[in-house]
């Protein structure tokens, strides 16, 4: 925790004996019982997981829709948006990223229908964007990548706003995969985005 610099409440300790639930709590934090390390056991755990997977119902992450869209939210978003865009988005050009920032995004995060953001212990990690059924927009802060938040968002839009269509880059091959795990597909491609700029753009639905 202390390499980390993390609080007790921000830790999860997965193990599969009864000794690692001992530590979890000698260290105050919550334990998960890896189930599958030792099927003939059965632990107290705040969490019992029968496989890797399961680990993504742990997240405690709160979904909040259309909050009210104050400057200093805003910015979180631009700033969420500037470091994902920055890590994932290695075609863009330096003044292609800050004219986007500082000409196109804020009026898109205030005027768009539905805005829904992803919080965990109450930080902002992530948000989505949604005009009617499309998926305008998805971004998660680098060092959330990979924890199944953006799945949670999607799975969300999808229940709630009946998500089925968007737009990827041909070049972001980390999002296309993504999109493409969670059954949406390829229809139609572009040679140019939807700003006119020569970045091919994969039209995708999902896969009914």
């Amino acid at each position: 925790m202390e390499l980390a610099n993390a609080k007790p409440e921000e830790i999860l300790y997965i193990g599969d004996s009864v000794y690692d639930m001992q530590c979890a709590k000698l260290s105050g934090v919550d334990f998960a019982f890896a189930k599958w390390g030792n099927k003939r056991q059965n632990i107290e755990a705040k969490f019992t997981l029968l496989n890797p997977l399961d680990l993504l119902n742990c997240l405690s992450i709160d979904i909040i829709e259309d909050s009210e869209r104050t400057q200093p939210l805003i910015n979180t978003l631009i700033d969420i948006w500037e470091k994902s865009v920055r890590a994932t988005h290695l075609f863009l050009l330096e003044r292609e990223i800050l004219n986007i920032k500082e000409n196109f995004l804020p009026d898109a995060l205030k005027n768009i229908s539905h805005l829904v953001i992803a919080q965990e212990n109450t930080n902002i990690v992530a948000f989505m964007g949604i005009e009617k059924q499309k998926l305008e927009m998805l971004f998660v802060t680098p060092e959330k990548r990979g924890k199944g938040i953006g799945k949670k968002l999607i799975e969300y839009g999808i229940k709630k706003f009946s998500i089925n269509e968007l737009t990827v880059n041909e070049h972001n091959l980390l999002a296309k995969g993504f999109y493409e795990h969670l059954g949406f597909k390829i229809y139609k491609k572009s040679k140019i985005d939807e700003q006119g700029k020569s970045y091919p753009i994969l039209y995708m639905r999902l896969n009914d």
